[in-house]
């Protein structure tokens, strides 16, 4: 970055490696079990847990970079609008430049191919510190209560900046055009990945577990949870509904500090068994005439799970771009007083779009338009959660005294409810002054499925 080359191993003051190591990672655990009375156990724990670098192109496969691997310039093409065929078998193939210093570019005529790379003297090994503290109490002689408290810091997450967006004050002053860009001879994104991203996690979980006695057993987890990232989403994997992995302001990077995309506040889930007390062997028409017969042996199952919906980015078309602060992407201005939501938010509307406005724009110093950047925080709304319920029916008959047939009637999403989920932000319909703007598409549920089975036992 300091040289606007591209870094080659063992030359010009870089090591072989380019990145600069990392070599003191020290991982520690800590962990206890105290039996406080005969009923009640306190756990808890501590770590510090290391891991890797988001692999991607260009910043940790060094290999793949240019000018080790020609990047090939071929034409967009599709299935549904390509007729003709913009290439031959004799028409030349088109090869990006190769040459670490771009000299053959100007501002004038520059190279337009994005630039991802890494920060070689700030990319350490990420790492998380874990703990937890958890209390465990016995009700009755089968039934448990837990209750636990857990966290996690992220540290030294990978965050990419822009370096060749122009600074808001720049544009203002009249400094907006391709000459005025950091890599004047780039004509794209120049992204610089750095240890620069923090998270935060912190959970309540209750659990209540019921082992099996008089023919029930069950189990109950609810948890409560925020996860919050602070200067970008970490890592590009994690992108989920951001629909990119550049910041909206990479001069600004307090915007960024928002819920992560894996951000659930609650979850709920419950499951059990429960044999009917009929037939034989259980407390009522435990003979063997043919009432115990018909009535005996059944079995109920199910799983019943419910959460809260992902968090995602809401998006303005109204981009300050080309000659103006070379920005990706935008978001809207807020509404004071509008509700996110419409009132009857579902799948034909979700988002309310009086909640929304487009950016203002200012005149800089030539007169140019400079469109500013919205002031919608970063994942500011939620998709819908979801619920499932899985519901199965259990029949023994004993036909000897070592074999026994089970008949099994399960069924999948027993209320056949959808799950429905938002688009990606890049999508037209998180995009205001959409028609389709909040309209849910797409559902990631499979509708009721039933199956039957025999089972037998020997």
């Amino acid at each position: 970055m300091s040289t606007g080359q591209i870094a080659l191993p063992g030359k010009n003051g870089y090591s072989r490696a380019i990145v600069k190591g990392d070599h003191n990672n020290w991982a520690p655990r800590f962990g206890f079990a105290y039996s406080a009375t005969r009923r009640l156990t306190i756990r808890s724990g501590a770590g510090v847990f290391y891991a890797r670098r988001d692999q991607n192109q260009e910043v940790t496969q060094l290999a793949g970079n240019i000018p080790n691997t020609p990047v090939v310039i071929f034409p967009v093409i599709s299935a549904s609008a390509t007729v003709t065929p913009p290439v031959t078998i004799n028409t030349p193939l088109q090869v990006a430049p190769s040459d670490p210093t771009f000299r053959a570019f100007t501002p004038q005529n520059p190279v337009s191919i994005l630039i991802r790379t890494a920060d070689f003297g700030n990319n350490p090994a990420p790492y998380s510190f874990q703990w937890n503290y958890g209390m465990q109490f016995e009700l009755t002689r089968d039934i448990v209560v837990e209750a636990a408290y857990s966290g996690l810091k992220g540290t030294k997450m990978v965050s990419r900046v822009n370096l060749n967006q122009i600074r808001f004050e720049d544009a203002v002053a009249g400094r907006n055009l391709q000459i005025h860009r950091r890599f004047p001879n780039i004509n794209n994104a120049v992204g610089l990945d750095a240890a620069i991203s923090n998270n935060i996690y912190n959970a309540f979980n209750l659990r209540v577990e019921k082992r099996f006695s008089h023919g029930l057993n069950f189990l109950f987890n609810y948890t409560f949870s925020k996860n919050l990232e602070s200067n970008g989403n970490g890592s590009s994997a994690w992108s989920q509904n951001g629909g990119t992995t550049f910041p909206l302001d990479s001069y600004n990077l307090l915007k960024e500090r928002s819920y992560s995309p894996l951000d659930v506040p609650h979850v709920a889930i419950f499951s059990y068994a429960y044999q009917l007390p009929f037939g034989p062997g259980r407390p009522w028409l435990n003979g063997r005439g043919p009432a115990g017969h018909i009535l005996g042996g059944w079995q109920l199952n199910g799983i019943f799970s419910r959460r809260s919906g992902f968090p995602t980015d809401i998006r303005s078309s109204r981009v300050a771009a080309a000659n103006q602060m070379f920005a990706t992407i935008n978001v809207p201005d807020r509404v004071p007083g509008q509700s996110l939501y419409l009132p009857g938010k579902g799948v034909d509307g979700w988002f309310n779009p009086a909640a929304f406005t487009e950016p203002v724009q200012v005149r800089n110093a030539n007169n140019v338009p400079i469109t500013l950047f919205g002031n919608a925080a970063r994942r500011v709304g939620r998709g819908p959660g979801s619920v499932n319920l899985d519901f199965s029916l259990f029949k023994d008959v004993t036909l000897y005294e070592r074999f026994r047939l089970q008949f099994r009637a399960e069924a999948f999403n027993l209320t056949n409810t959808p799950t429905f989920f938002l688009p990606s932000a890049t999508n037209a319909g998180l995009t205001i002054g959409n028609p389709n703007f909040g309209r849910l598409t797409s559902s990631s549920a499979t509708g009721r499925q039933i199956q039957f089975g025999l089972k037998f036992i020997f």
